[in-house]
């Protein structure tokens, strides 16, 4: 690749092959990705204005964690129980039988209600592996598909119940969402290559 490289560059001393090293492009993509992730470990989730920041019997949520911490471990919760799973489902199905069709479709469709049954198993929470970034990035991405789902879900769970994304949450995390989103095509675009 280096060779290819310096045919391609050949202005003199700009890139000689012998002199000079290209690291492994995927590993550096998987570097800037983890970058990424950590910083979004670290970084204080949003202010919050509302008084919705109750858990339980009343007792205000001291140290809510970070954004992406916390979302990784609601995502946890929800999976780990039977019940929890079984009450995700049913609002995932409240949500399809009352979400309408998007603007772009309302001119073929009208009003109409999108199918209750529709999609809805396939749509189950995902949970990452914290040594694939990847694997982050498809749990955000599930989320933000399924915001409504996921929020009606926390209101339903009594240890859940301060943990209601706002809108600024799903903002953080689709900003997120997008930088990984530049990582997982690099990372496409480079295994086509090789």
């Amino acid at each position: 690749m280096a060779q290819h490289v310096e045919q391609i560059l050949q202005a003199p001393d700009i890139f000689i092959a012998a002199k000079h090293r290209i690291g492994c492009i995927a590993h550096i993509i998987n570097l800037a990705a983890q970058v990424i992730i950590q910083d979004a470990l670290k970084a204080p989730a949003p202010e919050n204005d509302s008084d919705d920041d109750y858990e339980g019997e009343g007792t205000v949520l001291e140290d809510p964690g970070t954004l992406l911490r916390r979302f990784r471990a609601d995502v946890r919760r929800i999976r780990s129980s039977p019940q929890r799973i079984e009450h995700y489902r049913r609002c995932c199905r409240a949500v399809e039988t009352t979400r309408f069709i998007t603007e772009s479709d309302q001119d073929v469709y009208g009003d109409a209600v999108v199918d209750a049954d529709s999609h809805v198993d396939g749509k189950m929470l995902v949970l990452d592996v914290r040594t694939r970034w990847n694997s982050t990035f498809h749990m955000i991405q599930r989320g933000l598909e399924m915001s409504r789902a996921y929020n009606m879900t926390c209101m339903g769970i009594p240890e859940l119940n301060g943990h209601i994304l706002t809108d600024d949450d799903w903002s953080t995390l689709q900003q997120i969402a997008t930088l990984l989103l530049w990582c997982t095509r690099i990372a496409e675009d480079t295994e086509d290559i090789g």
